[in-house]
């Protein structure tokens, strides 16, 4: 029923046989039904080293034993080609009449790029945070809304000679000799 669906899917049973996989599963992996007939075969060509193949076998059974709980696990996979991915996995029993099958279904989504995004963030706010803090430039962040004094660098604080924690419960209003009008001017430049 799914098979023509673009999320990546599979259906294992108790005893660890694939019944069903998907064209999406199968281009996410670059392996085929055909080269996955089984959970055993699924791990050990998806986690070819023994420490994530152990992770990945071991949660993916704890989801078996916890029969009603959803599951939700990251791993980085390897894929036929050997290029690798970060994989954000769901297991999920099927149910019917309130009861637990003997069926678990399993969708992939490919979250690689996200992770990538997310690790160059944070590298750049920690350069930015780092260039920032270390300047010699006095430099305040300052919320346009109310003048509130948001963040000051080690320079600032230095120059107007308090520490962070008091500086930052100031407004730049305290420190200028432009009206309010005029400050406000200044900040939505």
């Amino acid at each position: 029923f799914y098979s023509q669906a673009n999320i990546p899917t599979m259906t294992v049973d108790v005893a660890g046989t694939i019944l069903d996989y998907n064209e999406a599963m199968a281009q996410m992996t670059g392996f085929s039904h055909e080269e996955l007939p089984s959970m055993e075969a699924w791990f050990e060509n998806l986690f070819p080293g023994p420490d994530a193949r152990r992770q990945a076998t071991s949660m993916h059974q704890q989801s078996l034993r916890r029969r009603l709980e959803v599951r939700k696990m990251e791993f980085e996979i390897t894929r036929k080609s050997q290029e690798r991915r970060i994989i954000g996995f769901t297991e999920f029993n099927i149910f019917h009449d309130e009861e637990p099958s003997t069926l678990m279904i399993i969708q992939g989504e490919d979250i690689t790029q996200r992770r990538k995004a997310q690790e160059t963030a944070r590298e750049r706010e920690e350069l930015y945070g780092s260039l920032f803090e270390n300047s010699q430039t006095v430099m305040l962040i300052i919320d346009p809304d109310c003048n509130a004094i948001v963040d000051a660098n080690q320079s600032a604080c230095q120059f107007y000679g308090y520490a962070k924690d008091v500086l930052t419960l100031k407004k730049i209003t305290d420190f200028t000799v432009l009206g309010q009008e005029e400050t406000q001017r200044e900040i939505e430049m």
